[in-house]
């Protein structure tokens, strides 16, 4: 295992679960964040002969692990919507003839005959679903294409079954093995307990003021997460007015400036990162030491998992949830948002398909890049609209929509090399640019080479637009085929489109999921709501069917409890640090709360004004003073 995934022990039950499968056994795991759910298929993989099939929705996380992978000479590909046919021929040929050992694909491709022929000529010695909540419509992101992957199965039917996911509900654990058709499964679920994490929630009705002051108050590392694009780049830039280091990540920034903050923020030189919800997941950094939530999530499983992604070096971390009352009024609102009737639905879908110039009886045959925004302009709708109608269209089995996938620029020439001299002879002005690239690319004859046009141009000395408009005119004179670029998401339709856009829904499933969603947002609001919770771990666990031995005692629950189980005690001793610290010297209002972190907020606010009536102290400007 050392030798070649990196890894000298084990984390808790990952043993368990990797013996499983090599026994052969169809297994659930249920693991944390953080929890090292890779290692539990990438270890019996490596132990046996054969290749490993991974399905996950997640294509920046399959590309961060293939590119893991081979950085230890692992042999592993991945397959997702925006490859070129080409590219995904080589790629299946590969894992059938190749000796490779993983194959990360997204669960459209099970729909894909193409896939499906060559799947079977794999020697599979395992199927690793990631994500597997996504099978189950009581789960919080149901996709219908994962109900395709027990059909996998009839190609392979002893090859054991590998269930991964961070949370499941007990309804959501016995859905998965009911759908993907588990047999006699072994299960394993680890404790949601984190001894190390401290939860704990503010009611702030200017969210700001709170975030500096805990940016201030907590050292190392921090994730700062927000339900919105523009608002990850508002409260940066707040946070940087205030002298910390921080940036912002979101998906509409580019693949290079996305990687660029991302490599800033893992590496230390940005010591804060606040970005949308979708950032953190697969990215190995143990020490960060607090989440906070600006804007409160739609279920606890997104929370959880979210919350989770600080403390995982078993240090002490911190996740704090912001909330106020336009919280609270956004979630009793997001049912109806997020589930638009079936009238919206119709007229996206009907757009989609007039967008993306998809005839009638096609439309699975290939994924098709799309522009959100593009859409929603031509079509005079809200952005947040048309995406909310997509969600539903993904629920209801249309349609899957890929996160943005950066796709580099491709170069093949399509004709032999004599054949490629003779035209240079007959046009010129194409011959130093062809000649740089066969001398600087190999390959070229032979498959689909990633090539860099700027790096290009600055070799040649050519302006940029130069050298894509050259490559451009290659592919139409169709010496080669090139294609630029790319970093949009892709559409790929799973249902033909109907003749006359004879259209239906399957509206009693779409209701049952806007109902499931309101269930969640309930809990949700009951979380927030309820600030005088004994613990908040209890309820967390409890609402994942987990029985906790004992409160977690460090949450602000179970600290406010301890406390107020003593208050006048506390109080006094509050009383004396506040005295004996501005003794020896009077102290800024950030460094005096600094200096009493460790007693509950209320406490604080309570003695400071006792000791303000009592003269004992005053307040200049934001300094602290013995009178």
């Amino acid at each position: 295992m050392h030798r070649y995934l990196g890894y000298s022990s084990f984390r808790p039950l990952q043993e368990d679960i990797i013996t499983s499968v090599l026994d052969g056994r169809d297994t659930l795991a249920i693991l944390p964040t953080g929890g090292g759910k890779s290692l539990c298929f990438q270890v019996p993989s490596m132990a046996r002969e054969g290749i490993c099939l991974v399905v996950s929705p997640l294509v920046a996380l399959m590309k961060d692990q293939v590119g893991r992978l081979r950085e230890k000479n692992i042999r592993a590909a991945y397959i997702v919507s925006g490859m070129l046919p080409r590219e995904i021929d080589h790629t299946l040929n590969n894992c059938i003839f190749g000796d490779y050992k993983f194959l990360y694909v997204s669960p459209e491709r099970l729909q894909n005959d193409m896939f499906l022929t060559r799947f079977k000529d794999m020697p599979v010695n395992c199927i690793a679903v990631d994500e597997a909540h996504c099978v189950s419509q009581w789960g919080y992101d149901f996709r219908p294409s994962y109900l395709q992957i027990p059909e996998l199965r009839e190609f392979h039917p002893n090859v054991p079954v590998l269930a991964l996911t961070a949370t499941a509900t007990p309804q959501v654990a016995h859905d998965i093995v009911d759908k993907l058709a588990l047999k006699a499964p072994a299960s394993f679920k680890a404790s949601l307990l984190r001894e190390n994490l401290s939860l704990s929630l503010r009611r702030e009705a200017d969210k700001i003021p709170k975030l500096i002051e805990i940016a201030d108050n907590i050292n190392g590392s921090g994730i700062v997460y927000t339900m919105s694009r523009r608002k990850t780049k508002a409260v940066a830039e707040a946070l940087i007015s205030q002298g910390h280091n921080a940036t912002y990540y979101h998906a509409g920034l580019g693949h290079k400036e996305r990687q660029l903050r991302q490599n800033q923020w893992t590496s230390g030189q940005k010591r804060i990162i606040v970005a949308t919800n979708a950032f953190g997941m697969g990215i190995d950094k143990s020490d960060v030491r607090f989440v906070v939530h600006f804007d409160v999530p739609e279920s606890l499983e997104a929370y959880y998992q979210e919350a989770g992604r600080a403390g995982r070096d078993g240090q002490n971390a911190f996740a704090i949830l912001l909330s106020n009352q336009k919280d609270e009024e956004r979630l009793q609102n997001s049912a109806e948002i997020s589930f638009p009737d079936k009238q919206v639905l119709r007229a996206v879908l009907i757009g989609l398909f007039n967008h993306l110039q998809v005839a009638f009886g096609e439309g699975t045959s290939r994924p098709y890049r799309f522009n959100l925004r593009a859409f929603s302009k031509f079509y005079d709708l809200e952005p947040i609209l048309a995406h909310n109608a997509i969600g539903s269209l993904k629920r209801d089995g249309w349609l899957e929509l890929s996160d943005a996938f950066y796709s580099p620029s491709k170069l093949l020439f399509k004709v032999k090399n004599k054949d490629l001299y003779k035209f240079l002879v007959k046009q010129p002005q194409y011959e130093e640019l062809t000649k740089y690239i066969l001398r600087n690319y190999g390959g070229l004859f032979e498959q689909y080479v990633t090539i860099d046009e700027a790096q290009i141009a600055r070799r040649l000395n050519f302006p940029p637009e130069k050298v894509v408009t050259q490559l451009e005119e290659l592919h139409r004179l169709q010496m080669a085929a090139y294609y630029g670029q790319n970093e949009l998401p892709t559409i790929s339709f799973l249902r033909e489109r109907p003749l006359g856009d004879r259209i239906v829904f399957d509206e009693e499933s779409l209701n049952f999921l806007r109902d499931r969603h309101q269930l969640r947002i309930d809990e949700v609001l009951q979380y927030i709501e309820g600030q005088r919770v004994d613990c908040r771990f209890s309820t967390i666990m409890n609402y994942f069917g987990e029985v906790p031995a004992q409160d977690c005692g460090v949450c602000d629950s179970c600290k406010r409890n301890a406390f107020n189980s003593d208050k006048e005690a506390t109080l006094l001793r509050i009383q004396q640090d506040i005295l004996s610290a501005l003794k020896v010297e009077s102290l800024a209002d950030q460094a005096l709360r600094k200096h009493l972190q460790k007693y509950p907020a209320e406490f604080i606010e309570e003695m400071m004004r006792y000791l303000i009536q009592e003269e004992k102290i005053r307040l200049d400007g934001l300094t602290w003073r013995l009178r």
